[in-house]
């Protein structure tokens, strides 16, 4: 994969969320250093992996638009609104430990006009708080790494 990007692929996201008990070994083998698989957590941890260097970035069913579109019927409305909350109380809770909150979205679904402005709006309500990163997996994995292993 690095020769056809042109850089190390650091992330992994298994299709569908499915893997094998065998997948985060064998994704360190070949480099990978953290997998999105696992929506256990609002923060990183560290998977007990052969080499011991895998880490677990948090991924989001519930802030996803496919399911929230597709099998739950939510409007572009509620599926704003329901970003909104989840951040308001993740950043109540984040005041004196940190959290992550992804947020998964696919151009052809909020991509979409009716939908795209109700995205911007709950991009504009986190964007105008205070102590916000918005950053990626790649920049996740970093700071999990200076900071904790």
């Amino acid at each position: 994969m690095e020769r056809a990007l042109g850089r190390k692929t650091k992330g992994w996201l298994s299709p569908f969320l499915t893997h094998t008990d065998n997948t985060p070994n064998v994704l360190e083998e070949f480099g990978v250093e953290y997998l999105c698989d696992y929506t256990a957590d609002d923060h990183p941890f560290k998977f007990n992996t052969t080499g011991g260097d895998l880490i677990s970035v948090p991924y989001s069913v519930e802030l996803n638009d496919i399911p929230a579109f597709m099998n739950v019927g939510m409007s572009s409305a509620d599926f704003g609104d329901m970003i909104i909350d989840q951040f308001d109380v993740l950043y109540e809770e984040g005041a004196t430990n940190a959290r992550v909150m992804p947020i998964c979205v696919h151009t052809f679904f909020v991509g979409q006009p009716n939908k795209a402005k109700h995205l911007k709006r709950a991009f504009e309500h986190i964007a105008k708080h205070d102590h916000v990163w918005l950053t990626t997996g790649d920049e996740v994995n970093d700071w999990y790494r200076e900071n904790y292993l």
